[in-house]
This record gives structure tokens, sequence and C-alpha cells, in this order.
């Protein structure tokens, strides 16, 4: 998506009165450990191209990671590199 057209998408929400979405890190950390992939990401549905990178690498979070976990329009998930599962992660900020 080009940014343009997310920060439209983004003042839209905003002036509906949409709430933050953030990313449900303790979520997260359930269903990874429950699956146990080689690795995962997060990222924005809808936005990936800009909000997309690598969170979970061996078996335990990366610090070393860019993805942008929150929007008041895009839902954050988590998805499963092994599978390419895609899991709605988030909770009201």
């Amino acid at each position: 998506m080009d940014s343009l057209k997310a920060f439209a998408m983004g003042e839209a929400a905003r002036k509906a009165g949409n709430k933050m979405k953030t990313f449900d890190w303790d979520k997260a950390e359930k269903i990874l450990k429950e699956k146990n992939p080689e690795s995962a990401d997060a990222g924005l549905e809808m936005d990936y191209e800009w909000t997309r990178d690598t969170i979970w690498r061996n078996g335990k979070f990366t610090d070393d990671h860019s993805a942008y976990l929150q929007s008041v329009w895009a839902t954050p998930m988590l998805i499963i590199n092994d599978t390419d599962e895609e899991i709605p992660c988030w909770k009201w900020e």
C-alpha cells in the first residue's frame, strides 16, 4: 500500500473515533511457544510492505526488528513463517 493511501486511511479512522490496536506480545508468545516455528514475523495487515519484520527466531523474540505494530485502521498480525499462517494478534491500547 502506498504511503498516502495509508495516511488517508489513518486520518479517516481517527476522525471516525477508532481506537488504537496494538500488537499483543503476550498472546504472540503463547502462540509461538505452542507452535514452535523456526521464525515468525509481525506487521500490520494490508501494509506489510512497510510494517513487517521478523520478531521470532530460534525459539526467542528478536531485539533487532523494525516492525511497526500499532494502528487505528490496520490489524496487527502474527505471521508464522513456516506455514505462512496469518493470525490476528492485537489488543486495544
